[in-house]
């Protein structure tokens, strides 16, 4: 007997050894400056269910009531968390969702009153913590699994930990509800068994998921801010050379037409001086997402600098081209931006130029357009110019 009730205790000191060690380690992660919402819940959650085991390995030295009240309670508090943790990660977080802390208490004051007037009956204890469990980990999975992307492991990492606690959760209730004979939690049989070992897996998975998530988070953070301009949600400079550059790796631009077409809101700082800043911003807003509705899936807008957008029309030739620039510039004009009960109308300016056998590249093609911008400027405003170069025949 001795042997085998050290075997449970030993899986249970492991347990909680894993989960000191994790705990340390997102305490240290969250002393970084970038942490991915829900971290501290994680952190949270993890050392909120280290200490219930803790208290359910030390009934024998403490009272058996404060081992099964703080113990169980404890753990499926952090049950509580993990899903918080998922809900907030997911931007999908309420205030009303602190309310559910609540189950933790109860459940804590259920197995008390089971305690005290049914003794004898150990596993109607188990079977009331394993279901519980199974709902809140059931909610995590479903928080985990909704709008999951292929590409991040964090969270499949986590789902494949939550199944698998699920799983031995499960197994435990029916196991618990199926014996007429539960000798305890800390003498060897299979529920125990199932319970520590799962326990001591989903505690390293989740582990390793929650780093995994938080470093995902922050590079696609990282990506975001790099690619893509805050303000209109289109691509950025840097974004529209690199994406250039592939471009013209994955495809013989010096054989292919296309053409580079550059747009500029017309008095633009007047509109900043007149209406502030925060209209200027919403000009800005409203203009990107007219081009961004305006062009094919297969053509690159980006924000080139202030009021200047750039648009590159991949398989396009310099009258098409300028047919696509005359509707955009007419559909701007035309449009008038609404502000509160006010609106106002702003237009463009829009230089194009076609490649060449010599003239392909980006930078090449940056430099004509922006001559031709330049022109359509100096003529009036809110006219469509072409490039000296390939300028279409009357």
């Amino acid at each position: 007997m001795l042997s085998t009730l050290t075997t449970i205790q030993g899986l249970f000191l492991m347990d909680i050894m894993i989960g000191i060690g994790l705990s340390a380690m997102l305490f240290f992660s969250l002393r970084e400056e970038y942490i991915c919402p829900g971290a501290y819940d994680w952190f949270v959650s993890i050392v909120l269910t280290t200490l219930g085991l803790i208290f359910l390995l030390g009934r024998e030295i403490i009272p058996l009531g404060i081992s099964i009240f703080l113990g169980n309670g404890l753990v499926v508090l952090g049950s509580v968390y993990f899903w918080m943790a998922f809900r907030k990660y997911t931007k999908t977080y309420r205030k009303t969702d602190i309310y559910i802390t609540l189950i933790a208490p109860l459940v804590s004051l259920i197995l008390l009153y089971c305690y005290w007037f049914k003794p004898e009956n150990m596993a109607i204890r188990g079977e009331i913590v394993s279901f519980s469990l199974v709902i809140l980990i059931l909610a995590s999975l479903y928080i985990a699994l909704k709008h999951i992307k292929k590409y991040e492991t964090g969270r499949w990492l986590s789902v494949i930990s939550l199944i698998f606690s699920l799983a031995s959760n499960i197994y435990r209730g029916v196991s618990l509800h199926l014996d007429n004979h539960y000798p305890g939690l800390l003498e060897y049989n299979s529920a125990s068994f199932a319970l520590v070992f799962s326990t001591g897996i989903s505690l390293l998975t989740a582990g390793f998921s929650i780093m995994l998530m938080t470093y995902q988070w922050l590079a696609r953070r990282l990506y975001i801010h790099a690619t893509y301009d805050a303000l209109t949600g289109v691509y950025n400079r840097y974004a529209l050379l690199e994406l250039s550059d592939t471009l013209e790796l994955t495809s013989d631009l010096s054989r292919t037409k296309w053409c580079l077409a550059m747009i500029d809101i017309d008095l633009f700082k007047s509109v900043n001086d007149m209406h502030g800043h925060p209209v200027g911003d919403l000009v800005l807003r409203n203009v990107a997402q007219t081009l961004k509705r305006s062009i094919r899936h297969n053509d690159i807008l980006a924000r080139y600098g202030g009021e200047e957008f750039a648009v590159v029309l991949p398989g396009a030739d310099i009258e098409d081209a300028k047919n696509w620039a005359e509707r955009v510039r007419q559909l701007i004009a035309n449009t008038p931006i609404t502000i509160g009960k006010a609106s106002i109308s702003v237009s463009v300016s829009i230089g194009l130029t076609e490649s060449s056998t010599t003239e392909y590249r980006l930078p090449d093609l940056v430099k004509n357009a922006d001559s031709a911008l330049y022109q359509a400027k100096q003529s009036g405003r809110n006219k469509v110019c072409c490039s000296e170069k390939n300028a279409p025949s009357s």
